[in-house]
């Protein structure tokens, strides 16, 4: 067995959630309230959209907004597509120097995010796809764990100021706007994500919520693991780890819609589970699974040098 073998057997993927439960304020929210944001002002149609959607709203998702403010000035014909550009590039900017601004050396400890990062800290069989602009090798430097090998940010990063921001290819805008789809960015690079997925025995989702601004990556594999023909050998374990029952609910509702209402057979057709942090008894039932995922990788290693002896 090679090493890379056992790689592409496990997969993790990373959402806001994670950096979350680690203690960081990544939300759109805090970066809206924040000083990088108020400091771009209201000069453009972009930032006094982006600012009025805010304080009307008791949330809100930039990229979300961004699409929408496409698809109206779409419709309007409006054209400043010059002016628009320099000012989206502004807004990318802002984010990068306010997440760039955060102090990591008191990340919580007693997190879910952290009992994941001690489970797979030494191995190297899983496949880690971040889709935070934060830096994970900076997180797992600070808590003190070996430097990472085996991940990808798939939407860049603000350290070195790579962020990919924006929505996905299916959004019916001028073309005077594509500049705010992900895949036009220069930034953006091939991740081979749903190549994986088909090939990983285990997948883990950690603070993602599947929602439709990202589900593109996830709805062949999804769609797959819902099907009532499934091959033989194809059921695969799914951990889904997400905050709260609201949550919890979201995403099962988003692939009851997204896979012709197939959540029954999403659980029958794998090991399907999904695990709430703010409940002290997923929480310890995460602990336990994490303790075995751990065990049955030394174990596997244990079978590898045998049969490498």
């Amino acid at each position: 067995m090679k090493n890379d073998e056992r790689q592409q057997k496990r997969i993790i993927i990373l959402g806001n959630g994670f950096d979350l439960d680690l203690g960081l304020s990544t939300q759109y929210q805090n970066f809206l309230n924040s000083k990088y944001f108020q400091d771009l002002g209201k000069e453009t149609n972009l930032f006094y959209w982006l600012l009025s959607k805010h304080e009307f709203q008791t949330w809100t998702d930039i990229e979300e907004e961004l699409k929408l403010f496409a698809i109206d000035q779409s419709h309007r014909k409006s054209h400043f597509t010059i002016d628009l550009q320099k000012h989206f590039n502004s807004l990318t900017n802002a984010l990068c120097k306010y997440l760039n601004s955060f102090d990591y050396k008191n990340l919580k400890r007693d997190s879910m995010a952290y009992a994941l990062i001690e489970c797979i800290a030494n191995t190297d069989c899983y496949n880690i796809y971040n889709y935070n602009y934060t830096d994970l090798k900076k997180i797992y430097k600070e808590l003190g764990f070996r430097e990472l090998n085996n991940y990808i940010h798939v939407h860049g990063k603000a350290i070195d100021n790579s962020i990919i921001l924006g929505f996905e290819d299916d959004v019916d805008i001028d073309t005077d706007y594509n500049f705010m789809i992900k895949t036009f960015s220069p930034h953006y690079h091939s991740c081979h994500i749903q190549r994986n997925l088909k090939e990983a025995k285990v997948v883990i989702f950690f603070g993602h919520s599947l929602s439709c601004t990202d589900y593109r990556y996830f709805a062949d594999f999804f769609n797959k693991q819902s099907s009532l023909n499934i091959e033989n050998g194809n059921s695969k374990r799914i951990i889904i780890i997400t905050y709260n029952e609201n949550s919890r609910r979201q995403i099962l509702q988003q692939l009851w819609d997204m896979n012709n209402r197939r959540t029954g057979l999403l659980f029958d057709q794998n090991e399907f589970s999904i695990f709430c942090t703010s409940k002290k008894q997923d929480r310890d039932k995460l602990l336990e699974l994490f303790t075995y995922l751990r065990n049955a990788y030394e174990y596997e290693q244990e079978r590898y040098q045998e049969s490498s002896d």
